[in-house]
């Protein structure tokens, strides 16, 4: 959009604003600059996840403007109600997706895999806090006691991703860290079926 065109919009945009009652001027005018703010930021952006996250910015404060400006007057509930649904749709949605592109870039393959196995759970911890379910104390226990903890794939990725290079670490060369290495061995044979 070339400069011309992109003034003649804005006093469009002032000209509707003229029409519009007094309590709802305030609103207007921040959403028409949003308008701008999308126009001038986010179509220079290529696609990709960061051009998604700055859109995905936009969406609630919109909805907090609308909700500020409506003639219902119990904003905190529905402020409340746009943060909840931005964290557990748009937000969560976000983490997913750049989580995947930033492991994509990840080579050494134990960090790869710590960060991937944490990536589900704190996405879930996001969507358990802000759902419409007021039992954040089981949803959490789900996410990560049964699906974390308990899981198998997670202990054998924290277990190899954590313990293992800790205590190569810390004994080395040591009677300590000899030991602890044929310990671990025996646990990884025990627990996972394999050394």
């Amino acid at each position: 959009m070339n400069e011309k065109n992109k003034i003649l919009k804005r006093i469009q945009n002032l000209k509707a604003i003229e029409e519009l009652p007094t309590q709802s001027i305030w609103a207007r005018l921040i959403l028409a600059n949003i308008d701008v703010l999308k126009e001038e930021i986010v179509l220079t952006l290529p696609q990709g996840v960061v051009k998604a996250s700055i859109e995905s910015l936009f969406h609630p404060i919109e909805e907090v403007v609308n909700v500020l400006s409506d003639s219902n007057d119990d904003n905190e509930t529905q402020v409340n109600e746009v943060l909840k649904d931005y964290l557990n749709n748009d937000l969560a949605l976000l983490l997913d997706n750049y989580s995947v592109e930033l492991i994509g870039t990840i080579k050494d393959p134990i960090v790869k895999d710590m960060v991937s196995l944490f990536v589900v759970p704190t996405v879930e911890t996001l969507r358990a806090m802000s759902d419409d379910n007021k039992d954040n104390e089981e949803q959490l226990k789900e996410v990560w006691v049964d699906g974390f903890v308990k899981d198998k794939e997670s202990q054998a990725a924290f277990f190899n991703g954590v313990i293992v290079p800790f205590v190569e670490k810390i004994g080395k060369d040591s009677k300590f860290g000899r030991f602890a290495s044929m310990a671990l061995d025996f646990i990884s044979l025990i627990v996972f079926g394999r050394t």
